[in-house]
């Protein structure tokens, strides 16, 4: 992502994940998209006032703050919007009806189920 021009340039293959409308593909292309929505406006600000950027571990915060978490949050919630979510959930939805639903991993539907188990689940 260039956060003074605001693009997402996809290597190859998450290019042609998302133009075959695979899993793999849409999910990192919508977390790319995530990381403009969420992040440019700050990146470009550090990079416009010369502040160097700093890479840190994602040990060192937080998972909140964490943007790589925040992009899969991004992510998870453009292929499965919460509202639809919980009504599946509600009617009774497993991840397995999640996956073939939204064309989304196991992985990631499982983990936006169990964000929904939560007593307050994320509004994203």
């Amino acid at each position: 992502m260039d956060p003074l021009t605001k693009r997402v340039i996809f290597d190859t293959d998450t290019y042609d994940n998302m133009m075959d409308d695979l899993h793999r593909g849409r999910f990192g292309g919508s977390h790319e998209i995530g990381h403009v929505v969420l992040h440019a406006d700050s990146l470009q600000e550090k990079i416009l006032d010369g502040k160097a950027i700093i890479r840190l571990n994602r040990g060192e915060f937080p998972a909140y703050l964490d943007p790589e978490w925040q992009a899969n949050r991004f992510a998870a919630g453009i292929l499965m919007p919460r509202n639809h979510v919980k009504r599946l959930i509600s009617e009774g939805a497993k991840t397995n009806d999640l996956v073939r639903i939204f064309n989304v991993s196991l992985e990631a539907a499982s983990i936006r189920i169990k964000q929904f188990e939560m007593k307050k689940p994320f509004r994203g």
